[in-house]
Parts: structure tokens; sequence; C-alpha cells
């Protein structure tokens, strides 16, 4: 069963196309402790939670500037 880690980092992880190897090497993990990670069959290491709120919110913060900037651009060209 999904924990909200495992969710946090499945939807992180496939938004941006990668494969469990290479979130893995990202936090510096096996592929076979991130995957028992995502299911729930494991806890995570807190450094590694801590990691991938920074990773989920500093990609959030991106999409809504290039969102807004992109609007803000298009007001102000009229």
């Amino acid at each position: 069963m999904l924990t909200k880690f495992g969710r946090m980092a499945r939807d992180y992880r496939l938004r941006h196309g990668w494969l469990l190897h290479d979130m893995a090497k990202v936090f510096r993990l096996g592929t076979a402790q991130l995957s028992g990670d995502e299911c729930g069959r494991a806890e995570p290491p807190e450094d590694v939670k801590e990691a991938l709120v920074s990773l989920t919110l500093e990609t959030s913060e991106k999409e809504w500037r290039m969102k807004n900037w992109s609007k803000q651009k298009r007001h102000s060209s009229r």
C-alpha cells in the first residue's frame, strides 16, 4: 500500500520520466530500498523524506512561476 511518501515519490518520479534507478541515484539509495520506501514496505530515512519535500516544493514553485510568468508576459504585451 502506498504511503504519503510513496505517493509523492512516485508522482515526482513519473512526472519527470525517471526510472526507480534514476531517482535512487538522486537520493543515493539502492533501487530496492527506494522501491520498498515507495511501496510502504520500508520507512524512508528522514533525510530522504526532507529531500523529497524540497524537490517537490521547488518543482511546484518553478511550475507556478513559469505558468504565471507566461500569463504576465501575455498581458504586458497588449
